[in-house]
């Protein structure tokens, strides 16, 4: 099955098809700047038609995304691959993918105990960070329940990058300290928080700077 083509992104966060995040250059580079900080294997659990993830793999060459979808995606039309995709029977349902990955993500997750399962299976093996996006107004939930002895609660990242009423939080496990020495200050980071591009560019020209 061939591959959906990649949308040219722009400054300006905008809604493409598979992505239930609205997406801007910004929040690409924002986004793997964080990731790179774990090169490996990075999760995505709850990816959809993995648009996002595609868009990630095009930036950073240190990141080697791993998609997670329920069954009936299967046959779906995607960005990625197949070899990419790790599909289980429902959201109730872990993946064993996440056990070597470095960083998971989760945009807009279905079930909110989904990142709390994730962290009771695997949170004591390789996972280093923990991204999130979804709704600002369902983020004190997820705050909640991410509240765990394992991993300390970095921030949020996004800022004008991001729909107004949409945010990125990030996690980081109690025993990494970010490629500055010390906890990761994203609310005081520009190129974190808003990205480095001011042009309309192709995604595949994206590149870390």
């Amino acid at each position: 099955m061939d591959l959906l083509p990649l949308p040219t992104l722009t400054d300006e966060p905008t809604k493409h098809y598979g992505s239930c995040t609205f997406l801007s250059i910004g929040l690409i580079q924002a986004m793997s700047l964080i990731i790179s900080e774990a090169p490996g294997i990075t999760a995505s659990i709850g990816s959809g038609l993995a648009l996002l993830e595609a868009l990630l793999s095009h930036t950073t060459s240190e990141c080697h995304l791993e998609c997670v979808e329920v069954a009936s995606f299967r046959n779906e039309r995607k960005y990625l691959p197949e070899d990419k995709m790790h599909y289980v029977q429902g959201t109730w349902q872990v993946s064993s993918c996440a056990r070597t990955a470095r960083a998971w993500m989760f945009i807009f997750p279905r079930d909110l105990q989904l990142v709390e399962k994730y962290v009771a299976a695997y949170g004591d093996d390789s996972v280093e960070l923990i991204l999130w996006i979804g709704p600002r107004d369902d983020f004190p939930e997820y705050e909640n329940i991410v509240k765990h002895e394992k991993f300390n609660c970095e921030g949020e990242f996004g800022q004008g990058v991001l729909q107004q009423n949409e945010m990125g939080w990030l996690w980081r496990h109690k025993h990494v300290t970010s490629n500055t020495g010390g906890p990761c200050q994203l609310q005081s980071c520009p190129d974190i928080n808003r990205g480095k591009a001011n042009s309309s560019v192709d995604p595949l020209e994206l590149e870390l700077i």
